[in-house]
């Protein structure tokens, strides 16, 4: 039996009252209609800062321009993890470029995308922007002469001992 006809079984016998069940559809016709915009507002950004207005003709054009910048810079954080990992997130569309995970089970759809996945996240590392990365640093490991030691040696140690 089909979720749809188990729901359908559930409306018949009176344990889901009708009018509960349209708000919870209207509900997740409304999420996906969301969900929707923002992928498409996301795939239509440039990630670009300003830049210059050029040329302006019209108030449709200065729109256009400030929506999508021309600069040579793009207008993108990028955030260091204390585990290494570096996400890169757009400040005008707010999409967020995370390293994917490489599946466990290795079928092929599934590499497919996350070699996808991986080569769109490379390229957001790649932006060239003028804003300073952060990070996040809990702990740091100095050495005898006060320099900071990679957390890639620390690591290492760690996992000898």
């Amino acid at each position: 039996m089909s979720w749809r006809g188990y729901i359908r079984d559930l409306l018949e016998d009176g344990w889901i009252k009708e009018q509960r069940f349209e708000c919870a559809k209207m509900n997740g016709r409304t999420l996906d209609a969301l969900d929707r915009s923002r992928e498409d507002r996301q795939n239509d950004c440039t990630h670009r800062k300003g830049g210059l207005i050029r040329a302006i003709k019209n108030d449709r054009a200065i729109g256009k321009a400030l929506a999508n910048g021309d600069s040579q810079y793009y207008a993108v954080i990028k955030h260091m993890h204390m585990n290494g990992d570096i996400w890169v997130e757009c400040l005008r569309c707010n999409k967020r470029w995370k390293p994917p995970v490489k599946p466990v089970w290795y079928k092929f759809w599934k590499m497919y995308q996350y070699f996808a996945d991986r080569s769109e996240y490379e390229k957001a590392l790649a932006f060239d922007t003028n804003n300073v990365p952060s990070s996040s640093v809990q702990c740091r490991w100095l050495d005898k002469h006060g320099q900071n030691v990679d957390t890639t040696v620390v690591r290492k140690m760690m996992a000898v001992s």
